[in-house]
């Protein structure tokens, strides 16, 4: 739902329709929920992220790419603006300990 919200605010029937039209009793309880936590807020328009959801926000989008990097990772790809030739581990894997009897 933040991120249906990230181009601008939204009235409940718009955000509503962006949600797969979830009900109207589950997007109130939804946006309860949020408003509560401080990441959406009520507007002229609808309803808009908080600043602490567009930090959120933001927050996700840095954690998405990381993932998506590190998905390249595992599969051996180079990473963006590494060359081809580049190591695709960054050392050798430690032994584990074998647990305790």
């Amino acid at each position: 739902m933040l991120s249906e919200l990230r181009e601008g605010p939204l009235p409940f029937r718009a955000l509503r329709a962006r949600c797969d039209d979830l009900s109207p009793t589950s997007l109130s309880a939804r946006l309860a929920d949020l408003r509560a936590a401080r990441l959406v807020e009520p507007s002229d328009e609808g309803y808009r992220l908080a600043p602490m959801g567009a930090a959120l926000l933001e927050a996700l989008r840095s954690l998405a790419r990381w993932s998506e990097e590190w998905a390249l990772l595992l599969r051996g790809a180079a990473l963006p603006g590494e060359g081809a030739d580049a190591p695709a581990c960054a050392g050798p894997k430690k032994a584990r300990k074998a647990p305790p009897p």
